[in-house]
């Protein structure tokens, strides 16, 4: 589906309203379709509109890790942890590492820095070697954020960008980066994101 590719193509690099407008015609044109049903709920995610996506989240089974996160940003931490409980039916490396990169998030958020950074380093286990990577390293990257360690959030969302997601709108707006703001590392990494981004509006 060309507009499925065209709609990832713009959501990893930031031009969100693009990448919505392709999986909405996608999903018009294949309603059955909840892979894309699954990328819009993303795009709201990025887009800070947290209460629609972790009810779009909550409709689709397999995206229980986006919908912790959405729960994350909405105060619903108890809930998030509970959903990340449930095995999931991929044992495969990628969604393990992903599924354990947003139990760090929440217990980041929750101060329970012992039990995040366990997290942390296995998600990091799990994901070594791995092509796509990208999703559990900004996991890691908010994780690190949280905990007041700039300069791994930062080389972790350095990662994150150069493995195939620079999305500057999440990393600007994102509150789970909130305590890094003012560091230098991040305010440079910010503005390099920006200037690239400038560039995929013109060029994608």
């Amino acid at each position: 589906d060309p507009h499925f590719s065209l709609g990832s193509l713009y959501m990893h690099t930031g031009l969100l309203d693009r990448a919505l407008a392709q999986f909405d015609t996608a999903q018009q044109l294949d309603p059955a379709n909840r892979f894309a049903l699954g990328r819009i709920a993303r795009i709201h995610w990025f887009q800070g509109k947290y209460a629609i996506a972790e009810r779009e989240f909550a409709r689709l089974p397999g995206w229980e890790r986006e919908r912790s996160i959405a729960l994350n940003y909405l105060g619903r931490n108890d809930e998030a942890l509970a959903l990340l409980k449930t095995p999931l039916a991929d044992t495969t490396r990628g969604p393990q590492a992903d599924q354990t990169a947003a139990r760090a998030v929440i217990l980041a958020s929750l101060g329970r820095r012992v039990d995040a950074e366990r997290e942390i380093n296995a998600a990091r286990t799990l994901g070594e070697g791995l092509s796509h990577f990208h999703h559990a390293a900004y996991m890691l990257a908010q994780s690190y954020a949280l905990l007041g360690d700039a300069d791994r959030a930062v080389q972790w969302l350095q990662r994150t960008a150069t493995d195939g997601m620079p999305c500057y709108p999440l990393f600007r707006d994102d509150p789970n980066l909130k305590r890094i703001r003012a560091n230098p590392a991040f305010v440079r990494f910010l503005e390099e994101q920006r200037t690239q981004w400038e560039g995929f509006k013109i060029s994608l």
